[in-house]
């Protein structure tokens, strides 16, 4: 019997963009600019249609700004889920650019396209995928060290998909923030937990 592979590579990208959706927002000082170079560490859980258990992951994902409006964008993720009593290795890989702006004193809106290659494999098999998603959200200053977002993600792999993603985070220090996401689309339900080092 075989896995739903299309399924499942959309599954494996999901992971990642989720975590490093799930941390968008950082705060550089307290009056609320925003830093586009940092590193996440995520922890992701995603509750697949079609699946029992929940797929789980460890993602790393980082920026760099090239400019004041311009940064670059890489991750990987490093999942697992099991399907029929078989354990199934998901990783995912993503390059990209994003576009940013200030609309207010405490407030960006990001435009973000990320190239996207995945692979799942189990039992000595693997299959993989390559294809692309594109994002576009506001991140908010709430409060001094309290920032929220909201995005729109299209996921194209395989099949397309289109989620939306809700963040906060909250930074224990100018440096590291500690974020917490959720992102919903018509396959799947994903939370995150993070922590971001600016750098």
């Amino acid at each position: 019997m075989s896995f739903p592979t299309r399924a499942l590579l959309r599954t494996c990208a999901a992971l990642l963009l989720t975590g490093a959706l799930a941390a968008e927002a950082a705060a550089q000082d307290p009056n609320a600019t925003f830093s586009y170079t940092y590193l996440d560490l995520v922890y992701q859980t995603e509750d697949v249609d079609g699946f029992d258990d929940d797929a789980t992951a460890i993602a790393v994902d980082g920026a760099y700004a090239l400019s004041d409006s311009i940064h670059l964008l890489a991750s990987y993720a490093d999942g697992e889920i099991e399907f029929l009593g078989a354990g199934i290795s998901l990783d995912t890989l993503t390059v990209g650019v994003g576009y940013n702006s200030a609309l207010g004193d405490r407030t960006d809106l990001y435009l973000r396209a990320r190239y996207v290659d995945a692979e799942a494999e189990a039992l000595g098999l693997s299959i993989g995928e390559d294809g692309f998603s594109v994002a576009a959200g506001l991140r908010f200053m709430a409060a001094e060290r309290l920032e929220l977002g909201a995005a729109v993600r299209h996921l194209d792999l395989g099949g397309s998909d289109t989620g939306l993603v809700a963040q906060a985070i909250y930074y224990a220090t100018d440096q590291i923030g500690l974020g917490a996401g959720m992102a919903a689309s018509d396959e799947s339900t994903a939370l995150s937990l993070g922590l971001r080092f600016q750098l």
